[in-house]
């Protein structure tokens, strides 16, 4: 999850290698500044994911 400079929350990025050229361009976040954190966030969706299409399966 990013924030802008006013403090306002925007919107997550789900992306499998996180590649901040790329992925802030896509999702149209202004600004370079990515936090070291954001690529573990970045996994840690991916496999919540992965998590929740297993159970989808499992049932």
């Amino acid at each position: 999850m990013f924030w802008d400079d006013d403090g306002r929350r925007m919107k997550f990025v789900k992306a499998e290698a996180f590649d901040s050229g790329k992925v802030l361009n896509q999702a149209r976040i202004p600004g370079d500044t990515v936090f070291p954190w954001v690529n573990a966030a970045t996994e840690m969706f991916s496999q919540l994911e992965l998590v929740e299409e297993n159970r989808a399966r499992a049932v």
